[in-house]
C-alpha cells in the first residue's frame, strides 16, 4: 500500500498525496475522520482517512483523470520550499536549489518542476510571515533587538534619531576603522524608498589604498535586516562616487573618546569631494 504523504497548500491548508492523486481537506467528520477531495479542478475524486492522516479508509467517487505520481512529488517539493522559507534563514534561491536536487531522483518530475522565478514570490511571502509588517512611515520603523546584533554580538545599530530621519547601521569595530581610515569612500543610492527615505549611503574605509572589508564583518546582520524588510539579499562590489582625504584628526579624537556617530557624519559630509572614476577594490 502506498504511503499517505502530507504537506501544506499555498494557503496553509492540509493536503495529501496518495497513489498518484493529490487531495485537500473537504470536511472533518464527527468521529474524527477526514474527508478529502481531489485537487484537480472539476474532479469529483474523494478519499477518506483517519484523523492522523496515516492511511486511507474509504474511497469515494472515482477520478476523471489518470493518476500521476510526478504531480504529487512536485506539489510536495514546492510546499517544502515554502515551509523552509518560513522557518529557516537559508537564502531563498539556495532552498529552491536544494529541494530541486532532492527531486532529481525522479527525472520526469524534475523536468516538470516550475522554474525558480515562478514560485519565488510565494517563498518570499512565506518568509515575511516571520517578521513584523513593513512600515509605512519612518515613525513606524522599529528594529527588533534580535536584528540589532552581529554574529559576534556587537550592536549593529549605532544611531537611530527620534524621527528616524537618520539611521546608522554599523558594528562598533567598523566605526573605529572608519575613524582611523586614511581615505573614506561613499556610494549613494537615491530614492531608495521615497515613502520612508530619500537617500541611502554606504561608507567604506581604506588604509593606504587597502580596502577594509567592513561589509564582510556585518554581512549576516545586514542580510537579516534585508530579510526582515522583505527584500532579496544581494551582494555587490560598491561603486565609489565620493572620497574624503581629511579624516586624519578623527582617529586621534576617536582614541580620546571625543567622536560620536553624528560628529563623524558631520565631518564626512563637509569634507566630501567628488571624483569621476571608480576606485578599484
Amino acid at each position: 500500500m502506498d504511503q499517505v504523504l502530507r504537506y501544506r497548500t499555498a494557503r496553509g491548508g492540509d493536503a495529501i498525496s496518495y497513489e498518484g492523486y493529490s487531495y485537500r481537506v473537504d470536511r472533518r467528520l464527527a468521529r474524527g475522520d477526514i474527508s478529502w477531495r481531489c485537487l484537480q479542478r472539476g474532479c469529483p475524486g474523494r478519499l477518506q482517512t483517519d484523523g492522523n492522516f496515516s492511511e486511507p479508509i474509504v474511497r469515494g467517487s472515482e477520478h476523471t483523470h489518470a493518476a500521476n505520481e510526478d504531480y504529487g512529488l512536485i506539489r510536495m517539493t514546492i510546499a517544502r520550499c515554502r515551509e523552509r522559507a518560513a522557518t529557516e534563514n537559508t537564502p531563498i534561491p539556495q532552498i529552491y536549489q536544494e529541494e530541486a536536487n532532492r527531486l532529481s531522483a525522479s527525472a520526469s518530475a524534475s523536468a516538470m518542476l516550475p522554474v525558480f522565478r515562478s514560485i519565488d514570490t510565494s517563498m518570499y511571502r512565506a518568509r515575511r510571515t516571520r517578521y513584523p509588517r513593513l512600515p509605512h512611515t519612518r515613525a513606524e520603523i522599529v528594529v527588533p533587538e534580535s536584528l540589532r546584533l552581529t554574529d559576534a554580538g556587537e550592536n549593529f545599530m549605532l544611531l537611530q534619531m527620534d524621527d528616524n530621519d537618520i539611521m546608522v547601521f554599523s558594528a562598533p569595530s567598523d566605526f573605529r576603522d572608519l575613524c582611523h581610515a586614511s581615505h573614506v569612500y561613499m556610494d549613494g543610492t537615491f530614492d531608495t524608498c521615497p515613502s520612508l527615505f530619500r537617500q541611502l549611503f554606504t561608507l567604506h574605509a581604506f588604509f593606504g589604498g587597502r580596502h577594509v572589508p567592513l561589509v564582510e564583518q556585518t554581512t549576516a546582520a545586514r542580510e537579516r535586516l534585508q530579510i526582515a524588510m522583505g527584500q532579496r539579499v544581494q551582494r555587490r562590489v560598491p561603486r565609489y562616487t565620493r572620497v574624503n582625504q581629511n579624516l586624519h584628526e578623527l582617529g586621534e579624537r576617536y582614541s580620546r573618546g571625543e567622536v560620536d556617530v553624528l560628529d563623524y557624519l558631520t565631518n564626512v559630509s563637509y569634507n566630501l569631494v567628488s571624483i569621476s572614476q571608480d576606485i578599484p577594490v
